[in-house]
């Protein structure tokens, strides 16, 4: 990954003011900012919190497919390595073996499909709102006040664009 040199110089600078403006603004108002700040995130987080909650709610319907997508997978495969279904003689029934194999086949591929579609819910409905919501309680209770954390942030991100482009 290669970053222009300048658009990581304009992530230091704006990392450095942000860090900053408690010198330059007086206490008044940079508390004032950051109170409406905070706010801001206490009723991002309210929404989110909403969210998880709902999707918690829910969760015993998410859970209920994918325990049967799992055995939509896995009964296929436990059925061809411990033989549950026997399997007709391929001697006498070449078509009818190749017909089941192809079904347990097609049957353990729906299976994983729905493992997929299941997953990717759960991280997009549940896993991604708890760390934004996560990240914005950090702000929000840090000591320096959300606005120097987030220009700490900032020069974090651009020591480690920085180092991207010497590697």
């Amino acid at each position: 990954m290669v970053f222009d040199e300048i658009t990581i110089l304009y992530i230091q600078v704006l990392s450095a003011v942000l860090m900053g403006v408690g010198y330059i603004i007086s206490d008044k108002k940079i508390t004032a900012y950051e109170e409406k700040f905070k706010v801001s995130l206490l009723n991002v987080g309210l929404r989110l919190s909403s969210d998880i909650e709902t999707i918690t709610r829910s969760k015993f319907y998410i859970t209920k497919f994918f325990f049967i997508s799992l055995i939509l997978f896995y009964l296929p495969i436990a059925n061809l390595h411990y033989r549950l279904i026997p399997m007709p003689n391929i001697f006498e029934y070449p078509n009818l073996w190749q017909v089941q194999l192809i079904c347990l086949t097609t049957i353990s591929l729906i299976g994983f499909a729905r493992i997929i579609d299941v997953s990717k819910a759960l991280l997009m409905l549940w896993a991604l709102p708890s760390a934004v919501k996560a990240f914005f309680q950090f702000l929000r209770n840090c000591e320096k006040g959300p606005i120097a954390t987030v220009g700490f942030l900032l020069l974090l991100i651009s020591f480690l664009m920085r180092y991207l482009n010497l590697s």
